[in-house]
């Protein structure tokens, strides 16, 4: 039997709200540290330069770590096949702390991060989809202050077919 690797997962450090939401802060913070005079200033500084304004806010927006797709991934969970299993792979940063980097190496870490999961012979599609979509959670499970991006199984999974994944050779 042969691994049939079919999706890769990835993991962030956090939603992407809340990333956003802990960016935008983060800007204030920098474009108005100061007391209320001091902030009164950059204030209307900024409202007679606008643009001022603007290129300021990008620059620190890129400085805290740009945009949150990509750069806020910390791991991957690497879906297979094997048999009539769906097992993973579990890849993550090396790092004793995961926080907001840009400079990141990915190492394996485990073999699996749930327990696998039999796929009947008679499921179909939709079923096996949903036991795909069960595995996850249960990976979940195991890291539950983390988030799964799932977005692209639950965009292509109803069109794929298992089946004849599974089954080729």
């Amino acid at each position: 039997m042969c691994d049939k690797y079919f999706l890769d997962i990835p993991m962030y450090r956090i939603t992407k709200e809340l990333y956003y939401k802990e960016r935008d802060a983060h800007v204030e913070k920098v474009m108005y540290p100061g007391p209320q005079s001091h902030d009164g200033v950059q204030k209307r500084f900024h409202k007679k330069y606008p643009e001022q304004k603007q290129n300021f806010k990008e620059h620190t927006r890129e400085t805290y770590g740009g945009a949150w797709n990509y750069n806020e991934i910390i791991g991957w969970v690497q879906l297979h096949f094997l048999g009539d299993q769906i097992r993973d792979e579990f890849w993550q940063v090396k790092a004793k702390r995961l926080v907001r980097t840009r400079k990141k190496v990915f190492e394996y870490v485990s073999w699996k991060l749930a327990p696998e999961i039999d796929i009947p012979h008679e499921a179909n599609n939709t079923e096996t989809l949903e036991l795909i979509n069960e595995y996850l959670s249960d990976c979940r499970e195991e890291l539950r202050a983390r988030y799964f991006d799932t977005n692209k199984l639950d965009v292509i999974g109803p069109y794929v077919d298992w089946r004849s994944l599974i089954n080729k050779d």
